[in-house]
């Protein structure tokens, strides 16, 4: 990979159009507020729409780069983040979850915040992402599958499970509302069954969650003197 292991520092839109297809495992996105920060590099756009419009150059590149198995985590200003949040879910990412960065009252220092009609803002927000692998799955296996020439009460008997409901395969490959990405164990029993090997770790996301650690994050200091 041209970037492996290099800091590019370079326009978003340049940049990304020479990075390859599902090559990105995590994507940290920190766009301008847009009217927020009293700099000029945050009032590039006139209008709401025209901020819209830039960010809708550069995500669809974001969802082609990022991997089936890739993690996305947005920072930006709350009310920025509802802009952003829907275009994203349309190029085929599943929303996780908020997670608060609690900056403390240092935020708000020396503010009229009496002037704002509105609560003091003292935290940063994140919203995490995941990108969706099941439709890929669910075509990839079922592409396998009319090759193969199997049914779906052959599969799922070579899997070893019951077939009643369209049985696990339905769960994979049809339009099940428990529908989800097969676990290890049954992904390699896939493999066997269907005569593939794609690793496991290319279309599921793997979480190593450090115990202690919640959606609030606190233990951050902004302001500590360098």
């Amino acid at each position: 990979m041209k970037y492996l292991n290099q800091i590019i520092q370079g326009d978003c839109l340049e940049i990304l159009q020479e990075l390859p297809d599902k090559s990105i495992d995590l994507i940290i996105l920190d766009p301008p507020y847009w009217k927020v920060i009293q700099q000029k590099w945050d009032y590039q756009w006139r209008t709401e729409e025209d901020y819209k419009q830039w960010c809708l150059q550069w995500l669809p590149e974001i969802s082609r780069v990022i991997k089936l198995s890739g993690s996305l985590y947005l920072f930006g200003y709350l009310r920025n983040l509802f802009y952003l949040y829907e275009p994203i879910i349309d190029l085929g990412f599943n929303f996780r979850q908020q997670i608060i960065i609690n900056k403390g009252m240092k935020a708000i220092s020396g503010r009229a915040t009496k002037n704002y009609k509105m609560f003091p803002n003292v935290t940063e927000s994140l919203l995490f992402f995941i990108y969706n692998s099941r439709p890929f799955i669910k075509q990839f296996l079922k592409q396998r599958q009319k090759e193969l020439g199997l049914t779906a009460l052959e599969i799922n008997k070579r899997l070893g499970v019951k077939s009643n409901g369209g049985g696990m395969w339905s769960l994979y490959t049809g339009n099940n509302i428990l529908a989800q990405v097969p676990t290890r164990e049954m992904w390699e029993k896939l493999q066997d069954v269907l005569e593939f090997n794609y690793s496991y770790e290319d279309i599921s996301a793997t979480f190593n969650i450090e115990m202690g650690v919640t959606d609030v994050w606190t233990d951050i200091n902004f302001y500590e003197e360098k």
